[in-house]
C-alpha cells in the first residue's frame, strides 16, 4: 500500500471529487493489488512444485521416464500435503474475490460503480480458476502414483535404526512393562487383602480394611509384591504389622535368598554359581556329580578337581594311597607317579617285575 499512494496519488488526486472519494478508489486499487499478489505467489508455489531440478519436488516423480524407489514415500506424501495446502488457498482467494466482486452491484443485480474493477475481479476469478484446475490435476497424479508405490512396496520406507538405538528402545519397554506388572500385581494384592478398598482412594490402607482371609492366603512368590506395597508405603505401619502376622511365611525369606545368591527362579536345582547341583544323587550308571566339580564313579572312589578325594581320604577303595604330590602308592607296591598313565596293571611297575628284570 504504501508503495501504491505516491503514484496513485498523482494520478487519482487531482481528478477526485473529494478526498473521501479519493481514500475509496485507493483502498479499492489496493486491494484489488493484494488478490493478484496472492494469485501470482500460488502461481510460482505450482511451479516449484513441478521443478524437475529440485530434488524434493512433485516433478521428478511426475516424469514418464522415473522409475520409482523405497524413499519417494516421503516425498510424494509431502508433495500431497502442499498440493492440499494450494488448493485450500486457492479456495480462499475465490471466495475473497467473489465477495468483493458482489458490493460492486446491486440487490437488484444492476452494476453500481466501478465496472472497471469489475473486469479486474473476472479476470482474477479466472485465474484462480485455471490455477485450481492445474493443481488439482497435479494431486491427482500424486495420488495415483502413491497407489503404485503401496503396490509395489508393501512397507512404507523409513529410516533404518542402529542396533544401539533399537538395544535402548527395547530396554525402555522391558523396565516400563516390568513396572506395569509390577504395579498390577501390587493392585492384585490389595484387592485380594483389602476387598473394602477403592483404587481411588488415597490414603494408605489402615489395619481395619485388612481381610485377615486373604492375608493367609497369601503365596510365597506374592511375597516381591507384598514388599513393593510395603515401599510405596500403601499400607499403614499398623497394618504392615498385620499382614506381617498372618502372614504363612516370613518377610525376612527375601533377604534370605538374596543373601545366599539364589534366585527365585532356579527351582530347577541350579546353584548361584552356575554349578547344578543334583542332591548327590545318582545317575543311571551308578555315578553322581557334585556342585564342587567332583564325580563319583559308584565303586567308592571319588576324584576332586585337584586330583584328591572328596573326603580328604587317601584310600581309594582298592587298598591304594595317593600321596600328596599325585603320585599313588598301590597295596602291592606299585607307584603311579600322576604323569598320564593308567592305573591297569599292564602300566604301572612293581617291586617284583623290576627283581624279575
Amino acid at each position: 500500500m504504501n508503495s501504491l499512494l505516491p503514484e496513485f496519488y498523482k494520478s487519482k488526486f487531482n481528478h477526485c471529487k473529494n478526498a473521501k472519494q479519493f481514500v475509496k478508489e485507493f483502498h479499492g486499487t489496493g486491494r484489488e493489488l493484494y488478490q493478484q499478489q496472492q494469485i501470482d505467489e500460488i502461481d510460482k508455489q505450482i511451479n516449484s512444485m513441478m521443478n524437475k531440478q529440485n530434488p524434493a519436488a512433485a516433478g521428478v516423480v511426475l516424469d514418464k521416464d522415473y522409475t520409482l524407489v523405497p524413499s519417494d514415500s516421503i516425498r510424494i506424501n509431502n508433495n500431497i500435503q502442499r498440493a492440499k495446502q494450494i488448493i485450500s488457498n486457492l479456495s480462499s482467494t475465490d471466495n475473497k474475490l467473489k465477495t468483493l466482486d458482489s458490493k460492486l452491484f446491486s440487490s437488484t443485480g444492476k452494476l453500481k460503480s466501478g465496472e472497471a474493477t469489475h473486469k479486474f475481479f473476472e479476470k482474477q476469478l479466472g485465474e484462480v480458476v485455471l490455477l485450481h484446475r492445474k493443481v488439482t490435476e497435479i494431486n491427482n497424479q500424486l495420488t495415483g502414483l502413491q497407489e503404485k508405490f503401496t503396490r509395489l512396496f508393501k512397507v512404507t520406507y523409513s529410516k533404518s535404526q542402529s542396533r544401539k538405538r533399537k538395544q535402548k528402545q527395547n530396554k525402555r519397554k522391558a523396565k516400563r512393562a516390568k513396572q506395569n506388572r509390577m504395579e498390577a500385581n501390587c493392585k492384585q494384592i490389595i484387592r485380594t487383602i483389602a476387598p473394602q478398598r477403592n483404587d481411588s482412594d488415597a490414603e494408605p490402607i489402615g489395619p481395619l480394611e485388612l481381610h485377615q482371609e486373604g492375608i493367609i492366603g497369601l503365596k510365597k512368590r506374592q511375597l516381591p509384591y507384598i514388599q513393593y506395597a510395603f515401599d510405596k508405603e500403601l499400607f499403614t505401619v499398623a497394618a504392615k504389622d498385620t499382614i506381617k502376622q498372618y502372614m504363612t511365611f516370613s518377610m525376612s525369606e527375601i533377604e534370605e535368598d538374596d543373601s545366599d545368591g539364589s534366585s527365585a527362579d532356579a527351582r530347577d536345582g541350579s546353584s548361584a554359581d552356575g554349578s547344578r547341583d543334583y542332591g548327590n544323587s545318582a545317575y543311571d550308571d551308578g555315578s553322581s556329580a557334585n556342585g564342587d566339580g567332583s564325580s563319583d564313579d559308584g565303586n567308592g572312589s571319588s576324584a576332586d578337581g585337584d586330583g584328591s578325594s572328596s573326603d580328604g581320604s587317601r584310600d581309594d577303595g582298592n587298598g591304594s594311597s595317593t600321596d600328596g604330590d599325585g603320585s599313588s602308592a598301590d597295596g602291592d607296591g606299585s607307584r603311579d607317579y600322576g604323569n598320564g598313565s593308567s592305573a591297569d596293571g599292564d602300566a604301572e611297575i612293581s617291586t617284583s617285575e623290576i627283581l624279575d628284570n
